[in-house]
């Protein structure tokens, strides 16, 4: 992609900054992107160099304060007609229901998604402890002489062991999934509540 198209997309998806600040950060990305141009990369290795737009945008607009954004929208708006006005009252008992049913349904599915992730953290956390507990106590039974017991469950408390690293590496990325999940979540609400 050429700087100038970098830019030009990059401004469209910045548009609902305020003129100073998307001036600001087109100018910023514009300097990045001459400076990588300036190590002998050409204009598409440079703008692929800098970053993807979209990634660009949901962390600048993901770090801007809400309140800003959405005065900024709403100076923009224009006045409503009253044609407009009156569509939009009658109409409110069905859109404002199928809103908060919406909403309803958005945020319950995320509960769950965040139950299951601590459930899986209490699963490996409690796994790992009993293994530990039950690898100590197969040591205590080769102690007493009870050799094949005391073996199975050191061989019991192991596997436990090893299964709770599992569970412990697929619960991190299960947490960091839900904290994209998050950010992202909170940024299209962003979005949502600046384009309406």
């Amino acid at each position: 992609m050429t700087k100038q198209l970098y830019i030009s997309e990059l401004q469209t998806r910045l548009s609902w900054l305020p003129q100073k600040d998307r001036e600001d950060q087109i100018r910023h990305y514009g300097k990045m992107v001459d400076g990588v141009i300036s190590y002998g990369y050409t204009e598409d290795a440079a703008t692929a160099e800098v970053g993807d737009i979209n990634e660009i945008a949901i962390g600048i607009l993901s770090a801007y304060p809400l309140p800003k954004l959405v005065k900024e929208r709403i100076r923009r708006l224009r006045d409503l007609k009253p044609r407009e006005i009156v569509l939009l009252s009658l109409t409110s008992p069905i859109w404002i229901s199928l809103l908060i049913a919406m909403i309803a349904v958005a945020l319950f599915l995320y509960l769950a998604v965040c139950a299951v992730v601590i459930s899986m953290w209490v699963v490996g956390t409690s796994l790992e402890i009993v293994s530990l507990i039950a690898t100590a106590a197969g040591i205590v039974l080769l102690f007493w002489g009870e050799l094949p017991k005391g073996f199975a469950v050191i061989g019991a408390g192991l596997f436990g062991v090893g299964f709770s690293v599992l569970i412990f590496f697929v619960s991190r990325a299960a947490t960091k999934g839900l904290r994209i999940l998050t950010q992202k979540m909170f940024f299209n609400i962003k979005r949502l509540l600046i384009i309406f």
